[in-house]
């Protein structure tokens, strides 16, 4: 099961599990394996199942998530551990440097986790919390692509096709909110973009889709004081009443419900 703490030096990391750090105030060294990380503010420090750490003489201060190969029961794990969970099981990129102009998303989305972690039920699976989760991983990953060099030849045509999908989804999830909107901006058909992600994510093309919107009007209800019809309208909704409808389906609660209690 997913869960989201607040980082404390004195944690036992959990066996079998993945771990991601948001250092987001932060100095010293941590070691990963035989590497050492010098740490600062605003880095995520990724800790693969089979790694080991050692906290030296790190000061860290924010939340750490962890999670299992469970926790993606419907998906080609494999394709997972290659394409979002920073190839092979963190194995390469431990440290991720968060620019200036991304801090604030990534603070707000670990802030979303531990605020859903600690609302839901003791030991309930939490499916919104595994939106985030992926949500998260799929951020990671477009840090990483825009900071290294990619070896084509290294990434399938599909692999490629997802990363295009995913930079679409991005910067158009406020007016389209369709798969044959990506399918026609990418030139595939609907089928082929379909069967990619239920390939690479065990999910749909549209619930990927779905999921982007979802978590953006999370971040708009607990972080602003935007009004519900302001954030309907801003994300491409025709009514209040359609936004309404679409986030209770997912979350089981209208947006006024859950921005009440996340600010309580």
């Amino acid at each position: 099961m997913i869960s989201v703490e607040i980082y404390n030096s004195l944690l036992q990391y959990k066996e079998g599990h993945h771990a991601i750090i948001w250092a987001k105030d932060a100095n010293g060294s941590i070691l990963i394996g035989d590497k050492e990380f010098k740490l600062s503010s605003y880095n995520i420090i990724t800790v693969g199942k089979q790694e080991k750490v050692q906290t030296q003489d790190a000061s860290i201060n924010g939340l750490i998530v962890y999670f299992s190969d469970a926790d993606f029961p419907n998906s080609n794990i494999d394709s997972v551990c290659r394409i979002v969970l920073l190839y092979n099981y963190f194995n390469i990129h431990n440290q991720i440097i968060i620019e200036d102009e991304l801090n604030t998303k990534f603070d707000q989305l670990f802030t979303l986790m531990y605020s859903e972690y600690n609302m839901q039920e003791a030991q309930s699976s939490n499916p919104v919390l595994s939106l985030l989760l992926q949500t998260l991983l799929l951020k990671m990953e477009q840090v990483i692509r825009n900071s290294i060099e990619i070896n084509s030849n290294k990434n399938s045509i599909d692999e490629e096709l997802l990363t295009h999908f995913f930079n679409a989804l991005e910067t158009n999830y406020t007016n389209h909110h369709q798969v044959k909107d990506y399918a026609e901006l990418l030139n595939v058909t609907n089928r082929k973009l379909n069967d990619i992600t239920k390939q690479y994510f065990g999910t749909t093309a549209k619930e990927l889709i779905s999921n982007k919107i979802y978590i953006e009007i999370l971040r708009h209800l607990q972080f602003s004081s935007t009004s519900i019809k302001e954030i309907a309208y801003k994300m491409g909704f025709s009514s209040p009443y359609h936004l309404s409808n679409f986030f209770t389906k997912i979350n089981g609660i209208s947006p006024a419900a859950y921005r009440d209690k996340v600010k309580s």
